[in-house]
């Protein structure tokens, strides 16, 4: 989903849409000599869109799982809504992303991250530059691991994530419900009985 590569007039990228119930798995420029070998590849890639909801996917062994960001300084992602999502394995760089991965890059706001579980990614949440926003929101998700949220979180609002083991039921089977619910609802996560479903 793209924007302001100078291919339309005023609406200039991409909007109103809905990407959702996908299986996404092994996107990476890893062996792309375009991207000097490195990793950067996102499985689903919000790039300046705005009014956009990215729901109920499964992502795994990606450089990033999902990212919301702008290629162009001065330019912004909006108003994305990334929710109920389960990103997997994407090890090289983020679960999910947000923001302008440089200084030369653009914005995203109002970026609202919720309900998604996270297992085994390198880093479970990144945000990146320009995102320091009180729009943007992450809330309620399962975080897997050590390093949960990493990157300037200033501003931005962050509340009731489960964050360290979840204790899953069987998540080398890809039963990612949570084996005691009712203790997450006691701590803040909201939850149904089954645990976090997607």
């Amino acid at each position: 989903m793209i924007g302001f590569e100078g291919t339309a007039g005023e609406n200039d990228f991409a909007r109103e849409g809905t990407i959702s119930k996908n299986k996404i798995w092994n996107i990476s420029t890893s062996h792309n000599p375009a991207y000097g070998n490195s990793p950067s590849a996102a499985g689903i890639y919000s790039d300046g869109a705005r009014h956009v909801m990215i729901e109920q996917n499964i992502i795994s062994n990606s450089d990033i799982g999902i990212e919301a960001a702008s290629e162009h300084f001065g330019k912004s992602t909006q108003d994305i809504i990334i929710r109920n999502n389960l990103i997997t394995h994407c090890k090289a760089i983020a679960g999910i992303a947000f923001g302008g991965y440089d200084k030369k890059r653009g914005s995203a706001s109002n970026i609202k991250i919720i309900n998604n579980t996270l297992y085994q990614n390198g880093s479970q949440i990144l945000i990146q530059a320009y995102a320091q926003y009180n729009s943007n929101l992450i809330q309620n998700n399962i975080l897997d691991g050590s390093e949960q949220i990493s990157g300037d979180p200033q501003n931005i609002v962050i509340n009731h994530n489960l964050m360290g083991n979840p204790d899953f039921v069987n998540a080398g089977d890809g039963n990612f419900h949570l084996k005691n619910p009712l203790k997450h609802t006691l701590l803040g996560l909201k939850v149904d009985l089954l645990g976090l479903r997607i």
